[in-house]
């Protein structure tokens, strides 16, 4: 059941992570030419460049990504703690956004063109994973495994470092809106997006285990 629920909250985790995953890169790769701006915690943050508002959404990447590892590769009574302070975060800046907003709340990705409706949305999602990671927390009994990451791991997430840092190559040299910014974007959503599957609990087989009689 433990494992059902994993796989469960990792998909639904990765849309709060690419929400907060984007600014907190792109501004120091892109520098001043990248504009954005998100609502969280009841504040309208924006900016172009490192300022506290970015700070504030480096903040819940980090914990974000915190939430992540401990739910893949730590134990579940880990993530039920994680989980219940980003996913409660989160939760309490749907509510703010919807009660403090008179206007229709969306997130605008320029380089993309796209617009992502927020609002009720969000609260149904973050009150969700909430909830499971209070579920976890409360009642999860099974014992506990953390395995030591094996080569496979290594490998796969020295692969999305690479990829990051070609993204953010790509977006420094490419300008506002080019086929090179929007590839950056691109690679560098690929690299959220894949980064659960570099966590996952590989089996390690020992030499001792392949050999053959």
């Amino acid at each position: 059941m433990w494992k059902i629920v994993r796989v469960l909250t990792i998909v639904l985790m990765l849309p709060l992570l690419v929400l907060t995953w984007l600014p907190s890169n792109r501004v120091p790769m892109d520098g001043e030419s990248y504009a954005w701006g998100l609502p969280l915690l009841g504040m309208d943050l924006s900016g172009r460049s490192i300022n506290f508002d970015w700070l504030v959404v480096l903040l819940f990447t980090l914990l974000a990504l915190a939430t992540l590892w401990f739910l893949v590769r730590g134990t579940a009574r880990q993530f039920g703690w994680w989980g219940c302070l980003y996913f409660g975060l989160f939760f309490l800046s749907a509510i703010l956004m919807v009660t403090g907003s008179e206007e229709p709340l969306v997130m605008h990705g320029d380089t993309l063109g796209v617009e992502i409706p927020l609002g009720s949305l969000i609260i149904g999602h973050t009150g969700l994973l909430w909830l499971i990671a209070l579920s976890v927390l409360v009642w999860h009994r099974a014992p506990d495994e953390r395995p030591p990451l094996t080569r496979t791991n290594r490998v796969l997430l020295a692969v999305l470092f690479l990829a990051w840092c070609a993204s953010a190559v790509m977006l420094r040299l490419g300008g506002s809106e080019s086929q090179l910014d929007q590839a950056g974007v691109l690679l560098l959503i690929s690299v959220a997006l894949f980064l659960p599957v570099a966590l996952l609990r590989f089996n390690s087989a020992e030499p001792a285990q392949m050999a053959t009689a």
